[in-house]
């Protein structure tokens, strides 16, 4: 089974703006990052659940990215 690697603290959905606030924090380190984007007016046709697991899904994609663009330049290492 594989460790899970981050856990989320919250996950924030302003429905009027659209705006939304992701924090994740990784249990080893105890390091903190807080992802903030503004989603399409579409996404708000989902239900609840189904916005937030699709939210949470691109706040991963998203630290993914940032995390493979930080790992070449050895920004990752102690």
């Amino acid at each position: 089974m594989r460790a899970q690697l981050w856990d989320y603290n919250f996950t924030k959905i302003d429905l009027e703006d659209l705006d939304v606030t992701v924090q994740l924090a990784h249990p080893r380190s105890l390091a903190t990052v807080t992802l903030e984007f503004r989603v399409d007016q579409t996404a708000m046709a989902a239900s609840a659940g189904d916005l937030k697991g699709r939210v949470e899904q691109i706040a991963r994609e998203i630290l993914l990215n940032l995390a493979t663009s930080l790992e070449p330049a050895g920004a990752l290492t102690p």
